[in-house]
């Protein structure tokens, strides 16, 4: 009887857990469901670059069971074609789809390089993606580039007692990075994430627990038969 009653307590933990580890998944899931290409940088107008070195970050999504990619191209302002082949491979990702409660399963390809000696002004960009299949998607995206910009400052706040609150400031202008690594996420900045986790941690430690105490019983029980 005392084993089943342990048998079960861990099946109970072991059903608390799965769900709560897919719960997981679902939280980390990305946006732009494959087959899409994704360009994180340039930054689109009406935000501007300061810089004649803009950085170029672009991740490209497919299911799971598509070919993979083999390199990705770039087209700047109708020059020539430049390839990369450098590309950093995430499998087993989650997508947000249009269907209510429903997932895309894939894996990303992502790369990241730098358009260096960009002219003032309006730009064109054009990023391609090339499978093993030999199918390609492709993208575009317009972005300004300014050398004068000057990122645009908020005003103070004052408060009601009268005292004067400078807004903060950054050294950088317009270059934000941005992290597309999956293993750079920080799951305690989402409270649904740390809720999940402290759930599976509880379920885990409470069936240790009663574990342990089952075992105990069961060894003070032998040694009165004894």
């Amino acid at each position: 009887m005392k084993r089943t009653k342990l048998a079960v307590t861990v099946i109970l933990a072991i059903v608390i857990s799965v769900p709560a580890l897919s719960q997981v998944n679902l939280v980390r899931a990305n946006y732009y469901p494959p087959p899409s290409i994704e360009i994180f940088s340039p930054i689109p107008a009406p935000d501007v670059h300061a810089t004649a070195s803009v950085p170029l970050q672009v991740r490209v999504n497919v299911l799971t069971d598509d070919a993979a990619i083999t390199f990705i191209r770039y087209r700047l302002d109708g020059k020539a074609n430049v390839t990369l082949t450098d590309l950093t491979r995430e499998d087993g990702l989650y997508y947000w789809t249009n269907t209510q409660g429903v997932f895309a399963h894939g894996n990303a390809f992502s790369t990241q390089a730098s358009l260096d000696n960009v002219e003032e002004g309006n730009h064109t960009l054009i990023v391609y993606s090339h499978a093993a299949d030999g199918k390609e998607m492709s993208r575009i995206r317009e972005f300004t580039v300014d050398y004068d910009y000057v990122t645009p400052q908020l005003p103070p706040l004052t408060l009601p007692n009268g005292t004067s609150l400078q807004p903060a400031t950054s050294s950088a202008q317009n270059e934000t990075p941005i992290t597309t690594n999956a293993d750079s996420f920080q799951p305690f900045e989402d409270p649904a994430l740390f809720i999940i986790i402290a759930c599976i941690s509880v379920s885990l430690l409470a069936g240790i627990l009663f574990f342990r105490k089952k075992t105990k019983d069961f060894m003070k029980l032998k040694d009165k038969e004894n």
